[in-house]
């Protein structure tokens, strides 16, 4: 069973989801989203009764845990999701891995509270629950504390209204500042608990003060480089915290031999559709994987990608409110080497241009280079 959320759905998973008439759950954003697709839907009821009595279940969104938590109250797949969204309540069960890592959870009014000079700097501050890179601010001294007290208190109710109460919460992490690598990972659990890793992917940044979400690389180089530490680490993990039948998406960080979870995201893999990124860097749905229970072979498929770094790359813009009709999204394809599909957005929430699935030779990574930087609003038309 599949339940359809969110902001962003891209019209290639509506058609995959066509094709092969996976179950989807009935709901006013599948009808609405899905108009014009043949989508094999599920009244909610006759989906509440399946997913109980064993059917596995992927969503797409944060947004579908709502459902979740008010149709399959006690189950086990509503105890791990509860324990994964909340980003304290994880740390707290794993802090046996990392017992030196600092990490505080606040009320609004505790973290308003707080004084610059108390605190031990570089820190991150972030939404206990949150998602991607909202509400996330690098704090490197006093003014960086300000600043941070300053835009939540302007956004905070507009996070609210544009969000579910799964993304936003009403409390927020404090935690040191790691300098290591940044990685994600699409991983479920099989039925006796192993871990199946589906992608790695390494979360590139501008610099130590980026949090933005804007790139995403992923490839056989990656693959080879952390496959079996991770399956190691999410072999601790899932006995640590009994996982089992159970999909998620990951954000780690990685310090020497150190991993320390920065989210886990339950029930879904990467979001806003970006995680079909796979369907072009290795042949397979990874909805479609975890379902079926596959474990995909990637020393044949590392073989077949061999040679290039795939990306899913978010086309902001860049802090104006520049309308998506005046974008020249031809321009931006002939930019890099290889676009695999466009996903334009355009709407309020997110506000940003596209999101964009390509492939860079991996001995000319110049273009992923300058997106990490690029002003993105030089393909306006004018």
């Amino acid at each position: 069973m599949i339940i359809l959320a969110g902001k962003i759905i891209s019209d290639d998973l509506l058609r995959h989801l066509e094709e092969t008439q996976q179950p989807v759950l009935d709901n006013d954003y599948a009808r609405e989203r899905g108009a014009g697709f043949k989508l094999n839907l599920v009244p909610s009821n006759e989906a509440k009764a399946r997913i109980l009595a064993g059917e596995r279940l992927y969503t797409t969104n944060e947004d579908a845990l709502t459902w979740v938590y008010e149709n399959l109250k006690g189950s086990p797949l509503v105890e791990q999701a509860d324990l994964m969204k909340d980003k304290a309540a994880l740390r707290d069960k794993l802090a046996y891995l990392y017992p030196d890592f600092y990490y505080k959870v606040l009320s609004k009014e505790e973290l308003f509270a707080l004084k610059p000079e108390d605190l031990k700097y570089p820190l991150i501050l972030k939404l206990n629950i949150g998602f991607g890179s909202l509400g996330v601010y690098t704090l490197f001294g006093s003014k960086d504390l300000a600043d941070a007290k300053a835009d939540i208190e302007a956004h905070y109710e507009e996070w609210r209204t544009s969000y579910t109460e799964g993304v936003v919460g009403s409390s927020f992490l404090l935690e040191e500042l790691v300098d290591g690598t940044e990685l994600a990972v699409d991983v479920y659990y099989d039925t006796v608990g192993a871990p199946v890793i589906l992608n790695i992917y390494e979360h590139r940044f501008a610099s130590a003060r980026d949090v933005s979400d804007r790139l995403y690389c992923c490839g056989p180089s990656l693959m080879k480089k952390w496959y079996d530490k991770l399956t190691a680490y999410f072999a601790e993990v899932g006995k640590k915290l009994d996982i089992k039948d159970f999909p998620l998406h990951a954000e780690l960080r990685t310090y020497k031999d150190t991993v320390i979870p920065i989210e886990f995201n339950p029930l879904r893999f990467a979001g806003i559709s970006t995680n079909e990124v796979a369907v072009y860097a290795y042949g397979f749905w990874p909805p479609d994987v975890y379902l079926q229970q596959i474990k995909p072979d990637f020393t044949e498929i590392n073989k077949k990608a061999a040679g290039y770094v795939y990306s899913f790359i978010i086309i902001d813009k860049c802090g104006t409110h520049i309308p998506s009709e005046q974008f020249d999204y031809d321009a931006l394809v002939r930019y890099f080497q290889k676009v695999y599909s466009v996903r334009k957005i355009n709407q309020p929430v997110p506000d940003d241009f596209a999101i964009i699935l390509t492939a860079t030779r991996e001995d000319d990574q110049k273009e992923l280079e300058e997106v990490l930087t690029m002003d993105f609003t030089r393909f306006a038309k004018k």
